[in-house]
C-alpha cells in the first residue's frame, strides 16, 4: 500500500496577526532611487519610508483606497510607491493601483506576494504590468528593525515570495 502524503500547512501563506509589515529599508531606497517616489500609498505615520521628506503619510483614519492620490503625491513626482496590506483586500490595492497609473499617468510600484494564480493578478498585473520577481525571501521590518523569530530570535523572512509590480500610466 503506497504511503499517504501529509498534509502540508499552507495557512501560514495566507494568514498574520498583522499587516503593518515595513518594507526592508535597502529594498525601497534602491526602488527610491530609480523612480523618486512622492507617495507612499499605504503606509501609516510609523512604517512611512517617505516621513523624512514629509511626504506621503496617511493616518489610520485616511482611506486610501476611497480618495485620489495625485491630492496626495508631492506635485514634482510622477512615481507611487505601494507596500499594501497583505490580506484579503490586496486585490483592491491592486485594482486601486492600476486606476491610478491608469487615470492620472502616475507609476505605481507596488511591493506584494507573487501570487500568479489569483484574478486579480490576471486582471490587472498579467495584461498591464512590468513584473520583477524578487529572488530569495524577503525580512520584513518593524520600526526599522527586520522582524526576529521569537524562538531562536533570528531573522524571520516571509513565508511566501514577492513581487515588484509596476504600472507605468501608459495604458490608455
Amino acid at each position: 500500500m503506497p504511503k499517504r502524503k501529509k498534509k502540508r500547512n499552507l495557512k501560514v501563506h495566507f494568514t498574520s496577526t498583522r499587516d503593518d509589515w515595513e518594507t526592508p529599508q535597502s529594498l525601497f531606497e534602491e526602488l527610491d532611487a530609480e523612480f523618486k517616489f512622492g507617495l507612499d500609498a499605504a503606509c501609516t505615520y510609523d512604517n512611512c519610508k517617505l516621513k523624512k521628506y514629509g511626504l506621503g503619510i496617511f493616518t489610520e483614519t485616511t482611506n486610501a483606497l476611497t480618495v485620489f492620490w495625485e491630492d496626495y503625491i508631492d506635485p514634482s513626482c510622477k512615481a507611487i510607491f505601494l507596500n499594501p496590506p497583505y490580506g484579503r483586500e490586496i486585490r483592491h490595492w491592486v485594482k486601486k493601483a492600476y486606476e491610478e497609473s491608469r487615470d492620472f499617468g502616475f507609476t505605481v510600484v507596488l511591493l506584494i506576494p507573487s501570487r500568479t494564480d489569483t484574478l486579480y493578478w490576471h486582471d490587472y498585473i498579467m495584461p498591464y504590468a512590468e513584473v520583477r520577481f524578487i529572488k530569495g525571501r524577503l525580512a520584513f521590518e518593524i520600526r526599522g528593525e527586520p522582524v526576529r523569530n521569537p524562538k531562536t530570535n533570528g531573522i524571520q523572512y516571509a513565508p511566501f515570495p514577492n513581487a515588484i509590480v509596476i504600472f507605468r500610466g501608459s495604458y490608455k
